[in-house]
């Protein structure tokens, strides 16, 4: 859902949208930051994404799954170097986005996703 949900934020993004992914991503990009920190500027991202698609529906599967989410992302953000990572694929997006190209956006969020389902297969849960 979520690589379909990038290549429709390219395509309907307006100009404030584009401007709050952006002050997220600034925000995410602050240094030394907490993995707990990291998660919130994560899903916040992803919720832009998702709201940028002007499609209640898809914001309100997002939201409802927030905290499964959250759960994961909180692991994930453990790893060393998982944040570096999720930043530049995050920006990466976000110019895909920002350019208005659905395309390299669904490349973007397909390859963020691949990379964070990767991880989490790697990582033993206690």
């Amino acid at each position: 859902i979520e690589v379909q949900t990038a290549g429709m934020a390219a395509e309907r993004a307006l100009a404030e949208e584009i401007a709050e992914l952006e002050r997220v991503l600034t925000e995410a990009d602050k240094q030394p930051m907490p993995p707990e920190k990291f998660v919130f500027y994560d899903m916040t991202f992803h919720l832009g994404i998702a709201r940028a698609t002007h499609n209640r529906v898809l914001v309100q599967v997002f939201s409802s799954i927030k905290d499964l989410l959250w759960e994961a992302q909180s692991q994930l953000a453990k790893v060393p170097g998982v944040m570096d990572k999720s930043r530049r694929l995050h920006k990466e997006i976000f110019a895909a986005v920002k350019e208005k190209d659905p395309e390299k956006s669904r490349s973007m969020m397909f390859t963020h996703l691949d990379e964070v389902q990767r991880i989490l297969n790697g990582i033993q849960v206690v």
